[in-house]
């Protein structure tokens, strides 16, 4: 603890003693600036001492205007005021009569004096105020030779680190301080104390923090110098947000080519498997309602016809897969052809049961269908399948000696079907996510794609219907849909 403290009290002392060196470097520069100017008038003095004997004194006003503008040129403002008062008292005292005395005998001199004071002091301002306005450009030019600079570093990076480290560097050769720089997606560090923060801003909202020692460089940054920081951060910005916009970019094409990629897997696995399904699903079917063999014990037919179950079922499985795999790629490639026509709800609930049923699931089923509900206008084929899609996601999802339901009433849009089950629910952070291609909720563990709902979604909604998902009260999940009616008929009030 105190050598950290001998050394923070080290510390201290090495910049006071910097920021006294840098004043009394200033004073110094100071000093020696109206030192010169005064040596000039002295020496100019020194020079005229024996041409005034030759000429008259009025000619050599000319030497002091020359020695004050000099001063204005080189020294400023403050100096070249001191050689022109200085140039008055000594011209009066050393060349006009009577000498070494400041009385003047001729009342033109002082005329002549007042004009060498007035002209003095007008060449003086104008010339320091020139000088100044040289040194505004001159800084101007090396700050926007300095932004330039930074431009053509920055447009030429490709990567974010080489942008951030081309960034810092710039700081540190052009003003001399340490500099770092924080995004958003990194630590974040509280501010400490002699370092000056700049937010790295763009239209789009801030993108990182660029931090600046001041303890490097005693004394607060100038508003020249603030300004030209501000250049930096501001091209720091763009170039941290076109980074990222590439990146983005990048990762988008790439996704765009793993979905292209991986549509075309399916669409050829899918139409490959198809073919020997049908197959398959027809010869189990056909084993399936065979009578028993003579030569068989009731054993054997029985271990026989459960094997028989088991695959017609994994094959009417396999066959859902598959279909759904088919109506991904369709719908993806907007090849999904609707025959629309008018159906009756318990008509294509029933569709739905029967294909549900050959999978033979061990939950019973509870059917509640309102009695003169309006016709809607569904291709009957896709909207089945979208109801066994339901129904096989609702039965995964249930422990066994459970019930599902299916309920149709009506709804001022249409028609409302209703999948429900007592199974462990949906996150509610992933009652929106559901519906999105392959996704599968981190609590479900049971087998599966993630491709049901979303086609389930995709037919719903190029029908001009709705569907969403619920959390049951109780427990359990609640999908919903509203179907369109046929040929736009609105229900009965």
């Amino acid at each position: 603890m105190e050598t950290t403290q001998d050394n923070n009290s080290s510390k201290r002392q090495g910049e006071m003693r910097s920021i006294y060196l840098r004043r009394f470097d200033y004073r110094m520069s100071q000093f020696w600036r109206y030192t010169i100017s005064i040596a000039l008038v002295v020496l100019v003095t020194l020079i005229s001492l024996p041409i005034h004997l030759i000429l008259e004194p009025t000619n050599l006003v000319m030497l002091f205007l020359a020695v004050v503008v000099l001063s204005a040129i080189y020294l400023g403002r403050g100096p070249a005021i001191l050689a022109s008062i200085l140039s008055v008292l000594f011209f009066d005292y050393f060349l006009i009569e009577p000498r070494f005395s400041l009385n003047v005998h001729d009342t033109q001199y002082l005329i002549t004096f007042l004009g060498l004071l007035v002209v003095g002091l007008i060449i003086s301002t104008t010339a320091a105020t020139l000088r100044n306005q040289l040194e505004i450009l001159d800084r101007r030019e090396r700050h926007t030779a300095a932004l330039n600079s930074l431009s053509r570093d920055l447009t030429g990076a490709l990567k974010l680190d080489e942008m951030l480290a081309s960034v810092i560097r710039h700081v540190s050769e052009t003003f001399g301080l340490q500099a770092s720089i924080r995004l958003p997606e990194g630590p974040q560090n509280p501010a400490q104390p002699g370092v000056y923060s700049m937010p790295l801003k763009t239209v789009h909202g801030v993108v990182g923090t660029m931090d600046i020692w001041q303890e490097a460089k005693p004394g607060n940054l100038t508003q020249e110098q603030r300004q030209l920081l501000e250049g930096f951060a501001n091209l720091a910005a763009l170039a941290i947000e076109r980074a990222k916009l590439a990146e983005q970019a990048r990762q988008a094409q790439i996704l765009q080519t793993t979905e292209r990629l991986q549509s075309a897997l399916l669409s050829s696995i899918s139409h490959e498997l198809r073919t020997p399904l049908v197959s398959i699903t027809g010869a189990l079917s056909t084993l399936a309602e065979a009578t028993q063999p003579e030569s068989s014990t009731p054993m054997e037919w029985s271990v026989w016809q459960e094997l028989v179950d088991t695959a017609y079922g994994e094959a009417q499985r396999m066959n859902l897969l598959v279909s759904n795999l088919l109506n991904m790629t369709r719908l993806e490639a907007g090849a999904f052809q609707l025959i629309l026509e008018p159906c009756d709800i318990q008509d294509l609930v029933g569709i739905a049961l029967a294909r549900y049923t050959e999978r033979r699931y061990p939950l019973a089923l509870k059917v509640s269908i309102e009695e003169d509900l309006p016709l809607v206008q569904v291709d009957v084929s896709l909207m089945a399948q979208v109801l066994v899609n339901l129904l096989d996601n609702a039965a995964k999802y249930s422990p066994e000696g459970t019930t599902l339901e299916i309920q149709a009433r009506p709804h001022a849009d249409g028609v409302l079907l209703s999948v429900t089950d007592r199974g462990s629910g949906i996150l509610p952070e992933h009652l929106d996510r559901i519906f999105d291609k392959f996704f599968r909720s981190k609590q479900q563990d049971t087998s599966g794609t993630g491709l049901g709902l979303s086609i389930s979604k995709g037919i719903v909604e190029a029908h001009g219907g709705r569907i969403w998902a619920e959390n049951r009260p109780g427990g359990g999940t609640l999908i919903q849909i509203i179907l369109p009616f046929a040929n736009g008929k609105e229900h009965p009030s």
